[in-house]
Protein backbone atom coordinates (compact mmCIF):
# COMPACT_ATOMS: atom_id res chain seq x y z
CA UNK A 1 0.00 0.00 0.00
CA UNK A 2 1.24 3.43 -0.60
CA UNK A 3 0.14 6.92 0.82
CA UNK A 4 1.35 9.67 -1.45
CA UNK A 5 2.53 12.81 0.96
CA UNK A 6 5.08 15.91 -0.44
CA UNK A 7 6.24 15.96 2.94
CA UNK A 8 7.87 12.45 3.30
CA UNK A 9 11.36 12.18 1.66
CA UNK A 10 14.13 9.53 1.96
CA UNK A 11 15.50 10.52 5.03
CA UNK A 12 11.96 10.79 7.04
CA UNK A 13 11.14 8.43 9.97
CA UNK A 14 7.61 6.45 9.31
CA UNK A 15 5.87 4.66 12.21
CA UNK A 16 2.97 2.92 11.25
CA UNK A 17 0.26 1.16 13.51
CA UNK A 18 -2.41 -1.31 11.40
CA UNK A 19 -5.43 -2.56 13.00
CA UNK A 20 -9.20 -3.94 12.24
CA UNK A 21 -11.61 -1.36 12.11
CA UNK A 22 -15.87 -0.50 12.04
CA UNK A 23 -17.39 0.91 9.45
CA UNK A 24 -17.98 4.45 11.76
CA UNK A 25 -14.24 4.43 12.62
CA UNK A 26 -11.84 3.13 15.54
CA UNK A 27 -9.83 0.14 15.81
CA UNK A 28 -10.30 -2.95 17.90
CA UNK A 29 -8.76 -6.56 18.71
CA UNK A 30 -10.72 -8.84 16.02
CA UNK A 31 -9.99 -12.35 15.12
CA UNK A 32 -8.15 -11.46 11.94
CA UNK A 33 -4.32 -11.82 12.17
CA UNK A 34 -2.83 -8.59 11.27
CA UNK A 35 1.11 -8.13 10.36
CA UNK A 36 2.94 -5.11 8.93
CA UNK A 37 6.08 -6.45 7.22
CA UNK A 38 7.84 -3.42 5.77
CA UNK A 39 7.43 0.76 5.66
CA UNK A 40 9.85 2.00 3.37
CA UNK A 41 10.10 6.11 2.73
CA UNK A 42 10.75 7.32 -0.68
CA UNK A 43 10.38 10.85 -1.79
CA UNK A 44 6.97 11.77 -1.86
CA UNK A 45 5.92 8.55 -0.69
CA UNK A 46 5.85 5.44 2.10
CA UNK A 47 5.13 2.21 1.43
CA UNK A 48 3.80 -0.48 3.64
CA UNK A 49 3.48 -4.63 3.41
CA UNK A 50 0.28 -5.74 5.43
CA UNK A 51 -0.61 -9.10 5.48
CA UNK A 52 -3.77 -10.23 6.65
CA UNK A 53 -5.02 -13.82 7.31
CA UNK A 54 -8.80 -13.66 7.03
CA UNK A 55 -10.84 -15.78 4.50
CA UNK A 56 -13.73 -12.81 3.28
CA UNK A 57 -13.20 -8.76 2.66
CA UNK A 58 -12.65 -7.17 5.85
CA UNK A 59 -11.02 -3.27 7.09
CA UNK A 60 -7.92 -1.93 7.70
CA UNK A 61 -7.54 0.73 9.38
CA UNK A 62 -3.76 2.35 9.24
CA UNK A 63 -2.19 5.51 11.54
CA UNK A 64 1.13 7.30 10.03
CA UNK A 65 3.36 8.69 11.86
CA UNK A 66 6.29 11.04 9.67
CA UNK A 67 9.27 12.54 11.69
CA UNK A 68 11.28 14.50 9.22
CA UNK A 69 14.86 14.92 11.31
Amino acid sequence: LNLNWGAITNNSRVFVAIGEGKAGGGKFIGSAKYTLHNVAPSNGKVSIWVNIEWSSPIRLYVDYLVVNP
